[in-house]
């Protein structure tokens, strides 16, 4: 256009926290981001979430031992569920305990195994060494001894150690259908993560172990008279390490961890 004079603006669209200035030629400065403070509620399950992320990444294969177990407990044929079946004609011996062992024993290293539980009210997960699994059948399978074994027990309802009781409660009020076990050799510990909050809610220091001594997973389950015959604990036979979804029933009766949801599953919960 004759006789006009063209002028030009600087159009700056300034991003909060990053951009400063103006236009008409002035400078431009760069300034440092302000952090993201996350409320602790939210902080919290992103804590808990990695850790049990952590732990899961080290699943292992577990199978039941039909050679060191108590003669009125029935294992599936594929291994990974017990139940208690005493003879018609009489219950449980007094005194002794109905447990089976995993074959699969750890010297070394991380392992991390999940058991379904259900809302059975009686039974007892953990781990125990090998002098102790030797012993059991000597012992005509009387209670566990006090030495050479780490566990999460429920009794009519109740877990033991009782501190268990206050931290499942603070962090969620529905039951609890699987727990998974996080058995750490390097640093000395046994954990238990409850699977619907990802939550550790115990950590059991693993002392006394002597050279090589190998530590093998246990499981106890209610017994059937109790009326608990139909909640038999079960192992989850995946090994996918990421997050379960839910509870599903398979084709032969047992429940499994489906793993259709790859990140979100924890609950919300006070640490």
């Amino acid at each position: 256009m004759a006789g006009d004079q063209l002028s030009c603006s600087l159009v700056i669209i300034l991003l909060p926290g990053y951009l400063s200035g103006s236009s008409s030629g002035s400078v431009l400065s760069l300034t440092k981001p302000q952090p993201i403070t996350l409320p602790v509620s939210v902080s919290d399950t992103l804590s808990r979430e990695l850790e049990f992320r952590r732990a899961r990444s080290h699943m292992v294969p577990i199978t039941l031992d039909e050679a060191q177990k108590h003669s009125e407990l029935a294992v599936s044929s594929d291994r990974r569920r017990v139940q208690h079946k005493p003879p018609a004609q009489r219950p449980i011996t007094e005194g002794q305990l109905p447990v089976v062992v995993g074959r699969e024993g750890f010297a070394s290293g991380q392992h991390y195994w999940e058991v379904l539980v259900g809302d059975g009210l009686n039974w007892e997960l953990g781990v125990l060494t090998e002098p102790v699994k030797g012993t059991l059948k000597e012992r005509r399978w009387e209670e566990l001894p006090e030495d050479g074994v780490w566990l999460l027990r429920r009794v009519s309802g109740e877990y033991w150690p009782e501190e268990v009781n206050d931290k499942i409660l603070s962090w969620s009020s529905v039951q609890i259908p699987a727990f998974g076990l996080y058995l750490d050799l390097e640093q000395s510990t046994l954990s238990f993560y409850s699977i619907n909050t990802c939550g550790c809610i115990l950590e059991i220091p693993i002392k006394g172990l002597e050279g090589s001594t190998k530590l093998y997973p246990f499981l106890r389950p209610g017994l059937g008279e109790a009326g608990e015959e139909g909640k038999p604990p079960t192992i989850n036979h995946s090994t996918d390490w990421d997050f379960p979804n839910t509870l599903v029933q398979n084709n032969t009766g047992t429940s499994d961890l489906s793993f259709s949801k790859p990140h979100g599953f924890c609950e919300e919960g006070e640490g």
